[in-house]
Parts: C-alpha cells; structure tokens; sequence
C-alpha cells in the first residue's frame, strides 16, 4: 500500500490565522512522535526506549495493540517512521516531511508504504485500504488541529 497526501499548516491568504514558524511546526511533529499521547489521549500512550544520535525507538501501546518503531530525525525537515511488523499487521514506514514552497507558506506531507495489498474489492465487499487511508489522512489532519491548539497555548516556546 501506497499513500501520500499534504496538509497546508500557513495558510497566508488567511491573515487572521496565526503563522506558525518552521521551527515549532518542527517541535510540535517532534513532540507527536515523542509523546503520541498527548495528540491521541484515549488511544495511545508511547515511551522511549532507546535514544542514538538522530534516531530513537519507541513502543507505543494502543489498547492491546503494540507497535515497535524507529523514528529518525533529519532536524527542521522531516521524520521517518520504520515500523515492525507485528501479529496482524506487516511492516510499514510513514514519511513525514515539511515543505515550504514560499516563505512562511509551510505545508506537511505525509507518505504512508506498507506490505498491504491494495486489491480491488468485489460488490459488496468493504474497501478496507480505502477505509485505512482516510483514517490516517483524519488522524494527520487532527494532529495538526492540536498542534496549532499548543502553538496558541504557547506549548511549544
């Protein structure tokens, strides 16, 4: 399986809506990678166990699902995201980049891969791929919605 889609986060046509910097956008994609919790606060709690020099694993616990990862860290530009296959779910890698095609006009951009299979359903059968990636795009848009609520709560200084 194969998903990619973009967020705009400035919106500069849109002057009552505060810019958010490159620099707290980064820290604010940081802090979901590092704490999921505080953008998923019913579903997943996370903690590190192992930090190296631009990478850190980590295990998140999501009701009786848990999920093993290596985020690596390229600084004010992106995270990249290996995770584990587990039981009842194959490895995957989420790409999240910030794209600024202007000053200030900063958008992000998430690339979802796994081993999923993306057949065509028969009639009457459910799309589950098409189900799993507007449930990511929703989760990413959510995120973003929270991370500006931290800007303006000044969460991310």
């Amino acid at each position: 399986m194969y998903f990619e889609h973009v967020i705009q986060v400035n919106d500069l046509n849109k002057p009552l809506l505060a810019v958010i910097p490159r620099d707290t956008l980064w820290r604010g994609l940081l802090r979901r990678a590092e704490r999921p919790q505080d953008f998923l606060p019913d579903l997943a709690q996370g903690e590190i166990i192992e930090r190296g020099d631009g990478w850190f694993r980590r295990v998140v616990q999501m009701g009786t699902l848990q999920v093993h990862d290596r985020v690596t860290l390229h600084p004010g530009e992106r995270l990249h995201y290996d995770t584990a296959a587990g039981e009842g779910y194959p490895a995957s890698s989420l790409t999240v980049s910030i794209e600024e095609p202007e000053a200030d006009a900063l958008f992000v951009r998430f690339v979802y891969q796994s081993e999923l299979p993306e057949p065509t359903p028969a009639d009457g059968e459910v799309d589950y791929i098409a189900y799993l990636k507007s449930a990511y795009q929703q989760m990413d848009i959510d995120a973003l919605v929270t991370l500006r609520r931290m800007v303006e709560a000044g969460e991310l200084e």
